[in-house]
């Protein structure tokens, strides 16, 4: 995979899905373990989110520190339940992906293909998360120090879960022979209806249960990432 195909991807992804070979072990495996990666990184910000407004998960205020206050054992929870992820991802997720391919007009949609296209879209939103990660390492001593900052950079975040409904968009339309508005409303008005209405839930209840001056960081980018793996 070249750096062009990847540039293809954010940019021409219609192009990318046209001209690009996805059916290769290091690239959808690399891209899997990149969703993981930011899907568990999220778990760990909704359960920072959670404690902040007073309503941390059971067993969150003992296990909790373990997890944020070392980059080593933060890397590896999140590599552990990044394999979880994964698998969740490639079977579950991608069985919705088909799924939404039939309703939107193919006929015999191959399910491994649908996998691919999915995976490959992943790439808008799980790499931005994971690079954004690597630079909080470099500039924090662990990632409940990351989290107090309130950097406003990881706000650039939001951008990218709905970036990756266009690329999952023109995959979809790409790869499969299906009904234009059929797929515009499976493949992005509904998931960016989801994200949006998710994102205004948690925003609300953030800004009214934690006082302005107690927020720790400007996390909003997780809750969108957290609508993206469930609805996109």
């Amino acid at each position: 995979m070249k750096a062009s195909d990847v540039v293809d991807l954010f940019f021409r992804p219609k192009r990318f899905f046209e001209e690009v070979d996805i059916d290769r072990r290091p690239w959808y495996l690399t891209l899997l373990l990149l969703v993981g990666i930011s899907t568990a990184s999220g778990r760990i910000d909704s359960n920072l989110m959670r404690a902040d407004m007073g309503q941390p998960r059971p067993g969150w205020e003992d296990y909790g520190p373990l997890v944020t206050e070392s980059w080593v054992s933060y890397w590896l929870f999140v590599l552990l339940a990044a394999v979880l992820s994964a698998v969740f991802y490639w079977y579950v997720r991608g069985w919705w992906y088909k799924v939404r391919l039939r309703w939107s007009g193919a006929e015999s949609p191959d399910a491994r293909v649908a996998r691919l296209v999915l995976v490959s879209a992943s790439l808008v939103a799980s790499a931005p998360v994971v690079a954004f990660l690597l630079v909080e390492m470099a500039s924090f001593p662990n990632y409940r120090a990351a989290w107090d900052s309130e950097a406003m950079a990881s706000s650039v975040l939001l951008v990218f879960p709905f970036w990756s409904l266009y690329a999952s968009y023109r995959g979809a339309r790409t790869r499969f022979d299906l009904g234009k508005w059929r797929a515009r409303i499976w493949f992005f008005i509904l998931p960016f209806l989801m994200y949006m209405i998710t994102f205004g839930i948690f925003a609300v209840l953030y800004a009214i249960l934690v006082e302005p001056a107690s927020v720790g960081g400007d996390r909003f980018a997780s809750l969108a990432l957290g609508a993206a793996e469930r609805w996109g």
